[in-house]
């Protein structure tokens, strides 16, 4: 695997993301915060381009909605659903699967836990600091579920950094931001230290094997509400919640996933491939597929 290696000891969080949809950030600096060197929020609507590359310092994302994986030179790729989040340790060599991240939207921390300076503006003592040293100092990278708690501060500080951009800056305001970014870490440390994975609900879990069954078949998300004995609100609901995305959403991705097994496994045509894996047509296959992977059916196939 020939790996392309990228600089970003300045500026990391907006270099790694430089080709994705930045919406908002800000630096540690900007808040007087110098435990954390970045914080952003990020949304992509279509696949995006994430090439390899690291950081020195700690990284931690929430995926707020949709879903996505990583690559980590060396080791297996790693998925994440919303809800979830994933620590990847200093100096890590990662990218998005297969060089793209998906369609979501995550938040951003890039951390500075071993700066002598990371006790200023914090609410931590010094023996907090070497707790939470501890606890993100992982040498692999961590997929957790983020429980009630750390979803809700991570919307929050979502929230206040929209307002934060768009308002005049005070001191009440970057201490807001400093406050719900300590918040945020004693809660993802304690979710890391405690090791407790989400487990989907029986809902959930019936729906996925139904999608992924009938995901061949012209299956509607009346199909599946039917199925699940539910009104298709309440099933929207229970659904979104539990993984940040649309069953529909779900259904596409897995078709895409099982596209590209057959693109990459097979020489038959890519109207084949659309027809078997329940796509309408070639062309709206191909929409989809650029969608979640950048890139059409042959340009993926030739690149395979």
């Amino acid at each position: 695997m020939s790996l392309r290696l990228v600089d970003y000891k300045t500026q990391p969080m907006m270099r790694a993301y430089a080709e994705s949809n930045i919406e908002e950030r800000i630096y540690g600096k900007e808040i007087e915060l110098p435990l954390v060197s970045t914080l952003g929020r990020f949304r992509a609507q279509s696949a995006q381009r994430l090439a390899w590359h690291s950081h020195d310092n700690v990284e931690l994302i929430f995926l707020q909605g949709g879903a996505s994986s990583y690559e980590f030179s060396g080791t297996a790729q790693v998925h994440l659903a919303g809800g979830q989040f994933l620590l990847v340790p200093a100096k890590t060599l990662h990218r998005g699967g297969q060089d793209i991240r998906m369609p979501s939207e995550l938040c951003g921390i890039v951390l500075e836990p071993f700066s002598r300076k990371g006790l200023s503006g914090s609410v931590f003592t010094s023996e907090d600091l070497e707790g939470i040293k501890r606890t993100f100092g992982s040498e692999q990278a961590r997929v957790e579920a983020m429980n009630g708690a750390l979803r809700a501060f991570v919307k929050a500080l979502i929230t206040e950094l929209q307002m934060f951009k768009n308002e005049t800056q005070d001191g009440v305001k970057k201490a807001r931001m400093r406050s719900l970014i300590c918040l945020t870490l004693i809660e993802a440390a304690s979710v890391l230290d405690a090791s407790r994975p989400r487990a989907a609900t029986g809902m959930v879990v019936a729906a996925e094997k139904f999608l992924r069954k009938h995901h061949s078949d012209k299956v509607t998300m009346d199909d599946l509400a039917a199925h699940l004995g539910l009104s298709r609100a309440r099933m929207f609901e229970v659904f979104k919640k539990e993984t940040g995305m649309s069953p529909n959403d779900y259904l596409q991705r897995h078709r895409v996933e099982c596209c590209k097994e057959l693109l990459s496994g097979t020489d038959r045509t890519v109207t084949d491939i659309a027809l078997e894996t329940g796509f309408g047509s070639s062309q709206y296959f191909s929409r989809v597929f650029r969608k979640y992977c950048g890139m059409t059916p042959l340009e993926f196939r030739t690149r395979g």
